[in-house]
């Protein structure tokens, strides 16, 4: 498909042209989890229950939106960038681009879990990853953070998206939020209504 064709907005997709023609994730709700933080629980749900109405191919996980791009099966899809791009380098028939109104940024927490065998060992790798290792995440790939400036996630937003409504967990009661729409959404795409 030629680019300038391809849905601009989240809204977008509600158009009858692209019935059956993308691809989204019905696994656990993202990015439509942290876009309710913007949009609010009703509108929300609303744009997935039209989404879904226009008969998407549903795949569980992004990486399997991104894998029904590449074999054919869709013609597009609501994915992450990180994925399309990790795609795209190992010279698949991919593209992306960020909607023009809004960008649900998913977080990426990292830990030491607690029953870890070499517990300071894991401690010394996630300050290194957050410092010395953040450097080289944003050589190699760009699911770094979108908050750094200089960033290839930052100048891809502000070439391609410059006015967009970046959307993310910025606290507790967020995350609850997010956490609870989950769960509504899952029910949604399992077919157990709301």
């Amino acid at each position: 498909m030629r680019e300038p064709d391809a849905p601009r907005r989240f809204r977008d997709f509600l158009d009858p042209n692209w019935r059956g023609r993308f691809a989204i994730n019905v696994l656990g709700g993202a990015p439509f989890d942290v876009l309710s933080l913007e949009l609010g629980e009703t509108a929300t749900l609303e744009l997935v229950r039209g989404l879904l109405a226009n008969q998407p191919i549903l795949k569980a996980g992004t990486p399997s939106v991104g894998s029904a791009i590449t074999t054919g099966e869709a013609h597009l899809g609501i994915s992450a960038c990180s994925t399309a791009e990790r795609a795209r380098r190992n010279g698949e028939p991919q593209a992306y681009r960020f909607f023009e109104d809004y960008l649900p940024v998913l977080p990426l927490f990292v830990c030491v879990p607690e029953m870890a065998p070499h517990p300071n060992m894991a401690r010394l790798f996630l300050v290194w990853l957050v410092t010395e290792g953040a450097q080289l995440i944003e050589e190699l790939d760009i699911s770094a953070t979108i908050s750094a400036p200089g960033s290839a996630l930052a100048k891809g937003v502000e070439q391609q998206a410059p006015g967009v409504r970046i959307i993310e967990e910025r606290s507790l009661a967020d995350v609850q939020k997010t956490r609870a729409m989950a769960t509504k959404l899952r029910a949604i795409f399992s077919g157990r209504g709301i």
